[in-house]
C-alpha cells in the first residue's frame, strides 16, 4: 500500500513536468525502454522537482524566464489555479500539480506572515525591502499581513460557504501549515472530489495575496476623494476577493468606510454633475463596476439625443501646456441611459 501511494505521489508530481524532459531523465538514469521501479520513479519525481524549481525558497510562483546567478529563473506572479471545464468531475492533473506547488508554499508563508505581523519583516529574495509594514498606517485599517493571513486560513479552513469549501472536514488536525501538508500528501487521492475546483482557486488565490504582501512593495492606489470630507483617500491596493479591508478616511475627525464595491459606486454617485470624455466616462463607470462602452455612448449621442458640451481640457504638447478642446457627456446621464439599457437587455422577452 505504501509503495502504491508513493508512485501515485511520483506521477503526481511528473505531471507538471514538460513530456520531453521526462523522456530525457528516463533515457539518461534508466536507458530506453526498461520501466523504472517505485523507488527510481519516486527519485526521477524528486529530481525533476529540483529541474522545475523557479525559486531558492517558492515553488507557486511563475517566472520571468531570466535566469538568476545561482541558476534559478526569475520569479514573476503567483500562480492562481482556474480548473472550469477541465474535467468532467474534480480536478484535472495539470491544475492539480499547480496545486502542489502553492500547497508547498503556504507553511513558509504562514511563517513569513507571521514575521511581518511582528513587525520584523526582512524579505530579500525579491521585491520587497523596506521592513516592516506598520500597524496603523495612514489610509489603512487592517495591517495587510494580518489580512493576507486570515485570507490563507479562511481557504484551508473553510467556513461552510460554497466560495470557501475549506479541507478541514478532511483531516483531524487544525493548525493550517499542517493542513496544508496533509492535503498536499492526500491531493492524489482527493483528484476526483467535486470541491476541489473551488477549493484550488480559493487555496492559490490566497496563497498569491500573501506572496504580494510579502515580496513587493506597497502598492499605494488613489482612491478618489471621501464622499463625505471631500479629502484624497491614498491607501494600499485592496484585491477585489477581499470584502472585509475598507476604503477609508485618513482623518480622525471623518468616520468614512466603505468596501472597495461600494466606494466605487458612491464615488460614481458623487461626481454625476460632471462632465467627462467618453474615455474617462468608461473607466470610471466600469471600474465602479457598472458597464458601458464607447459605441454605446456614441449610439446614444447620436440616435437618442444624449447632451454634449465642447469643454476646454489642458494636455501637454512638445513640452508645452496646451489647451485642447473635447467633447464631454454629463457622467449622470450616461448612467443612467446604462442603467435602461442594461434593464431592457435583462428584462424577459414578450412573447
Amino acid at each position: 500500500m505504501e509503495s502504491d501511494d508513493q508512485e501515485d505521489r511520483a506521477h503526481l508530481r511528473l505531471a507538471f513536468l514538460p513530456l520531453p524532459r521526462i523522456r530525457s531523465l528516463l533515457e539518461s538514469r534508466y536507458g530506453y525502454p526498461p520501466r523504472p521501479s517505485v523507488q527510481g520513479l519516486v527519485d526521477l519525481a524528486e529530481l525533476c522537482v529540483t529541474e522545475i524549481k523557479t525559486s531558492p525558497r517558492w515553488q507557486g510562483l511563475t517566472t520571468t524566464g531570466e535566469q538568476l546567478p545561482d541558476g534559478t529563473l526569475k520569479p514573476d506572479k503567483p500562480i492562481i489555479i482556474t480548473c472550469t471545464g477541465h474535467t468532467q468531475t474534480g480536478i484535472c492533473t495539470e491544475c492539480l500539480a499547480d496545486l502542489t506547488r502553492v500547497l508547498a508554499d503556504v507553511p513558509g508563508l504562514l511563517d513569513d506572515l507571521d514575521i511581518a505581523i511582528a513587525g520584523e519583516a526582512k524579505f530579500v529574495e525579491h521585491g520587497f525591502r523596506g521592513g516592516a509594514l506598520a500597524l496603523g498606517e495612514a489610509g489603512s485599517n487592517v495591517h495587510p499581513a494580518i489580512a493576507a493571513y486570515h485570507r490563507l486560513v479562511l481557504a484551508l479552513c473553510g467556513d461552510g460557504t460554497a466560495a470557501h469549501p475549506g479541507c478541514s472536514d478532511w483531516f483531524d488536525t487544525s493548525p493550517p501549515a499542517l493542513l496544508a501538508d496533509r492535503l498536499n500528501y492526500q491531493l492524489h487521492r482527493l483528484i476526483l472530489e467535486p470541491r476541489m475546483p473551488t477549493l484550488a482557486h480559493d487555496i492559490s488565490s490566497a496563497a498569491a495575496r500573501a506572496h504580494h504582501v510579502i515580496d513587493t512593495p506597497k502598492d499605494l492606489v488613489y482612491y478618489g476623494p471621501c464622499p463625505d470630507c471631500g479629502r484624497d483617500i491614498v491607501q494600499e491596493r485592496i484585491h477585489r476577493d477581499d470584502d472585509t479591508t475598507l476604503i477609508k478616511c485618513r482623518y480622525l475627525s471623518c468616520e468614512y468606510g466603505q468596501p472597495l464595491d461600494t466606494h466605487q459606486k458612491r464615488i460614481l454617485d458623487a461626481a454625476e454633475d460632471r462632465w467627462m470624455t467618453v474615455t474617462e466616462l468608461v473607466s470610471a463607470i466600469t471600474s465602479g463596476g457598472e458597464v458601458v462602452t464607447r459605441t454605446q455612448i456614441y449610439n446614444w449621442e447620436r440616435r437618442a439625443g444624449l447632451a454634449r458640451e465642447m469643454r476646454d481640457r489642458p494636455k501637454w504638447v512638445d513640452g508645452e501646456l496646451i489647451n485642447d478642446q473635447v467633447w464631454c457627456f454629463r457622467l449622470g446621464d450616461v448612467r443612467e441611459r446604462a442603467r435602461k439599457s442594461a434593464e431592457r437587455k435583462n428584462s424577459p422577452e414578450v412573447a
